[in-house]
């Protein structure tokens, strides 16, 4: 460990001062921590994530299903039958040819196919635009399906494109498309033509919230010689127990979000949870390297000391609250698409002053740029730039230019070795079930007693504290048994709600399941957030952001499937048994990962299977020896520099 007076890069002068800089963290506490620059950043960057919530939340309205009449033309001529479309329940009252001929909230009249569609209400939404009920309700779940599959998308391209292109033009371009999209798909003539543009708009989603999630790029260990925490990793950079405080707190800034579906016998809609995760399809770093990670864009302007603050901060929620008021005031699915679009216009503003991440230009080696925004930086918080930052900053170029040259390992590694398979199967399939079981147990939620808007306000407001609580909770129970228990929530919840549609009163069944409902998307969702973390230390760092990758890969694919899967209309009983079961199986396999509270991260292929293989011996003292080999845990945990919040997701 260098002396206070001397890092790594040498001497650094402050105010007529010797300080010791080791990192870029350093620079930033010399020149105003978290200062009137970052509070503006976390306002310009972090603000879009509520412009995103609200883009995504807008299928809620959009998808809302009204109560509708089924209008046959069978026995009445032209001219009758604009009146009758026009005033159906007179005609119905008065005219004796025409009895029966309309119903509500049915596609057949005396055996015979509806020929038109009145919906009642104020409501305009996609359903009402384009007549999506009956024969074309498939069309609704097609739509979500095909969004999911541009976010997935987007979010494979948003990884690759934020290493390539940089943080700022991959964040502020797909946003300015995503400004776009939204106005155009608020003129769609047709439902492919709003199909296709949700498709887009989730492409962009997708992107613009996973550009900041790069590469785990390192330097190696030659870098880490003044630092224990070099270049702020800083979820793996932590000791174990806080680990897990992020994870948990990183789900607030994927969010939720809500689908309707609404019974045809009913006039009360449910709601489908969609939690949309960030997926971090990266690089790997190569065997024996040290860190420097590059976080997301905003965490690249954040000293280390508050970037845990940041993702906890409700703002996902709040643009779904500001989208929730504004469906109830326009009533307007094409209206609520411009009001998104001239959001989204007016974070892309921030361009105009938020500068390429310093930390991304300085391991391209463009050096005097990197510098040049630390100067702006530090002009804003009315501080001086230290001596020594060029200094530091043309180290960490040339040595990542070296460390570049390793190997990179990819997704046929998970499948390599007994130990990493068996985390890649059981991982991977209990995120695409928590990813199934989000969309289902809504889906089966009929009757949410109470205003729609006011559903989703409750649904959003109740995931903050429930996540601070599970941070406790794992804190303290470690990885597997908050998970068992929190499925185990879920699997009873699920074989309920199939006792109550065999077997309950219907005027008391949909408000028992609704109450449900909530329970279980609360507990659905801390035990994502338990998974989170748990995913993320079980691989060695070599292949880490990968099966993290896949893990969210997963949960892409049951966000896709899940609409097709599940039929809670026709077959609810059937459905709500498939939730539980595979819930269940979910839960007995993950009783075979190992756990990782308090424990060392591993670094390499060959250092995971010989824990795995040690565990299942029991030896401790082979364990011991094993991270003596790895150089100590210690150094293990803070040389691991993964970086996995959102801002996602």
């Amino acid at each position: 460990m260098p002396s206070s007076s001397e890092s790594t890069y040498g001497p650094v002068v402050h105010s007529g001062e010797r300080m010791t800089i080791h990192n870029i963290e350093d620079i930033y506490d010399h020149i105003g921590g978290m200062g009137k620059f970052q509070v503006i950043a976390v306002v310009l960057l972090y603000g879009i994530t509520a412009a995103q919530s609200f883009s995504m939340m807008l299928m809620s309205y959009a998808g809302y299903i009204s109560t509708f009449e089924c209008i046959v033309h069978s026995k009445l001529d032209q001219s009758t039958s604009r009146f009758y479309t026009d005033a159906s329940f007179n005609m119905a009252a008065t005219d004796p040819d025409v009895e029966n001929e309309t119903a509500l909230n049915v596609c057949k009249v005396n055996g015979t196919d509806c020929q038109d569609f009145k919906f009642l209400g104020s409501k305009k939404t996609a359903i009402t635009e384009w007549n999506l009920v009956c024969d074309r309700l498939w069309l609704k779940a097609t739509i979500t399906s095909v969004q999911m599959f541009g976010v997935m998308l987007g979010a494979t391209l948003g990884g690759l494109c934020g290493d390539y292109f940089g943080r700022k033009k991959t964040t502020y371009g797909p946003l300015f498309l995503h400004a776009v999209f939204n106005i155009i798909a608020a003129f769609s003539t047709s439902w492919q033509m709003f199909t296709g543009m949700r498709f887009l708009i989730g492409v962009v989603m997708g992107d613009f919230r996973l550009s900041g999630l790069p590469s785990s790029k390192v330097v190696g260990d030659r870098a880490l010689k003044g630092s224990r925490r070099f270049q702020g990793g800083f979820l793996f950079t932590l000791p174990p127990t806080p680990r897990h405080y992020v994870g948990i707190l990183t789900l607030n800034y994927t969010g939720t979000s809500f689908m309707d579906r609404g019974r045809l016998d009913k006039p009360e809609i449910s709601k489908l949870v969609y939690v949309f995760l960030h997926v971090t399809l990266t690089q790997t770093p190569v065997p024996g390297q040290g860190l420097v990670l590059e976080v997301p864009y905003l965490s690249e302007f954040l000293p280390k000391g508050w970037r845990h603050v940041i993702p906890p901060l409700p703002i996902w929620q709040i643009g779904v609250i500001v989208m929730a008021g504004l469906a109830w005031w326009l009533e307007d699915w094409s209206h609520l698409h411009m009001a998104c679009g001239a959001l989204c216009f007016l974070f892309t503003l921030g361009c105009l002053y938020i500068p390429e991440s310093p930390r991304w230009l300085a391991t391209q080696g463009r050096v005097n740029e990197s510098y040049t925004v630390f100067e702006q930086i530090a002009r804003t918080n009315r501080r001086s730039l230290p001596y020594g930052v060029r200094e530091v900053l043309e180290n960490i170029s040339k040595t990542n230019k070296v460390e570049e040259k390793g190997r990179k390992y990819t997704y046929l590694d998970l499948f390599k070795g007994k130990t990493s398979i068996k985390l890649t199967l059981v991982l991977g399939f209990q995120w695409v079930t928590m990813s199934i079981v989000s969309f289902g147990i809504n889906f089966g939620v009929t009757s949410f007693v109470g205003d729609l808007y006011l559903n989703i306000f409750v649904m959003n407001v109740l995931q903050s504290p429930c996540l601070l609580i599970t941070i406790l909770v794992v804190d303290r129970l470690g990885r597997r048994l908050p998970s068992v228990i929190f499925m185990g929530v879920v699997v009873l919840i699920s074989f309920i709600c199939a006792g109550l549609q065999m077997s309950a009163p219907e005027h008391t069944r949909d408000v028992w399941i609704s109450r449900l409902g909530h329970v279980s998307s609360l507990f659905g969702a801390t035990s994502w957030g338990v998974s989170m973390v748990w995913v993320t230390e079980s691989y060695p760092t070599v292949t880490r952001s990968l099966g993290y990758a896949f893990a969210n890969f997963g949960a892409r694919v049951g966000a896709v499937v899940a609409p097709f899967v599940l039929n809670l209309d026709e077959r609810p009983f059937l459905s709500y048994i498939m939730m539980g079961a595979i819930t269940l199986f979910s839960l007995v396999t993950i009783l075979f990962i190992p756990e990782t509270h308090n424990k060392p991260l591993i670094e390499t292929m060959d250092g995971l299977e010989r824990r795995d293989s040690k565990e299942a011996c029991g030896n401790i003292h082979t364990l011991s020896l094993d991270m003596a080999q790895g150089k100590s845990a210690v150094k293990d945990s803070d040389t691991t520099g993964l970086q996995h919040t959102g801002g996602v997701l």
